[in-house]
């Protein structure tokens, strides 16, 4: 019989509200309009001045110096399921859909180097972390997230749609009364999930 515990990581925070201004700063992006990540007419980057199309600053995390990155309200952008690895961002803002779209047989990594990801509370229709099939969102060990309710969602939700901290699993989402619950449960829970243990003493996996 598996062994209950209650897992409380002070670095994730579900909360129930938050305000988010947006600086404009020299490196910062914001989407343009729904497309792929790493598709450069996806973005628009502040040089400073004025907002226009990255060239050679590449989209965001593609090389060093990527500031804070907003997508905004209605815009959807994917990462596909060859995954991502980014360079050290700033905060990820999400007012629209970040759409991690995974495989159906091997998990798909997506490595978004940022110590802040928010998902824009109260919006309609609702800002949030799409995953597709087999999908591990990975985010640095010292990184936080804060989202609420509806903010993370998918489709054939599977162990295999992880949430990482570094080495971490903090999250997995399973479909049909698994061992971790959805994320729903996650969010309803104020970001404590009840977790069963399914590795061996010693290791970083729950």
């Amino acid at each position: 019989m598996r062994r209950l515990i209650q897992l409380v990581l002070p670095i994730v925070l579900f909360i129930l509200g938050i305000t988010t201004s947006f600086a404009q700063v020299a490196g910062d992006y914001r989407s343009a309009g729904s497309g792929n990540w790493d598709a450069l007419s996806t973005w628009e980057r502040y040089n400073g001045t004025t907002w226009a199309t990255p060239t050679t600053e590449g989209w965001p995390g593609q090389f060093t110096g990527t500031g804070a990155i907003n997508l905004q309200v209605g815009h959807t952008v994917t990462i596909s399921n060859i995954g991502i690895t980014t360079l050290p961002m700033g905060t990820l803002t999400v007012s629209g859909t970040l759409y991690l779209m995974g495989t159906s047989s091997n998990a798909t990594d997506f490595n978004i180097n940022t110590q802040l990801v928010i998902v824009t509370p109260n919006l309609a229709p609702e800002a949030n972390i799409y995953f597709w099939n087999k999908s591990n969102l990975r985010l640095p060990a010292n990184g936080s997230m804060y989202v609420v309710t509806g903010g993370l969602t998918g489709k054939n939700c599977s162990n295999q749609q992880r949430i990482f901290f570094g080495s971490l699993q903090f999250y997995a989402c399973t479909g049909g009364g698994g061992e971790c619950g959805t994320f729903k449960n996650l969010t309803d829970n104020g970001g404590n999930p009840l977790l069963a243990l399914t590795s061996g003493v010693g290791t970083n996996n729950l």
